[in-house]
């Protein structure tokens, strides 16, 4: 609800412009305005202050789905500064249930450490094998893709997202997130004769 100079302005603001985001951010919402938090995070990320890391980290663990995806955001604009708070945050926090989101940064950062992290939970965290096993296959690191296969044989298509993002992971296909590919498959309007009615199902 910002016009886009005043947001700009947030972006290269001070620290107690800063400090009013991580609040905001923070808090669940602001005057019944549910994306005011999720837009805070979104112009943390690209201040990149090193000071709102903790705060956006921690948004991951008490925030909302909608919350989640943004301080994901907000984290990849980071890019390899993250990897090592985000390590230090999953060891606090093994068990968090926006965690994937946390996998889905450290993959993107390409950092061998954060790699060899993802690999070790790729066994460990079997509640989040295939999220694990997709954000692996965007790497296309060699020994990603041997790990991934080791589980997908350990598992034996228990999981058979596994195995797909391992064939993804083989091939030169887009490795985008395959729930987004459902949804651009589905949401096709090129056999729509009736243009009122696409307007509307879009």
């Amino acid at each position: 609800k910002l016009p886009q100079q005043a947001v700009l302005a947030l972006i290269a603001g001070d620290d107690q412009g800063e400090d009013l985001l991580i609040e905001i951010a923070r808090s669940r919402a602001v005057r019944d305005d549910a994306w005011a938090p999720v837009w805070a995070l979104v112009t943390l990320g690209e201040r990149r202050s090193p000071r709102a890391l903790p705060a956006i980290l921690d948004c991951i663990r008490t925030g909302s789905d909608l919350v989640h995806e943004a301080a994901e955001f907000a984290l990849l604009r980071y890019g390899e500064s993250a990897v090592d708070p985000i390590l230090g945050f999953l060891d606090e926090n093994p068990a968090l249930e926006g965690r994937v989101h946390l996998y889905s940064v450290l993959a993107a950062s390409r950092v061998r450490r954060a790699i060899d992290y993802l690999i070790g939970q790729l066994r460990l965290d079997e509640e989040c094998a295939a999220p694990v096993a997709w954000a692996l296959a965007e790497t296309r690191d060699p020994f990603a893709i041997a790990a991934i296969e080791r589980e997908s044989q350990r598992l034996g298509g228990r999981e058979p997202e596994v195995g797909e993002a391992l064939e993804a992971a083989r091939g030169t296909d887009d490795l985008s997130n395959p729930l987004f590919q459902d949804w651009r498959a589905h949401w096709t309007f090129e056999d729509e004769d009736d243009a009122e009615s696409e307007v509307e199902e879009e």
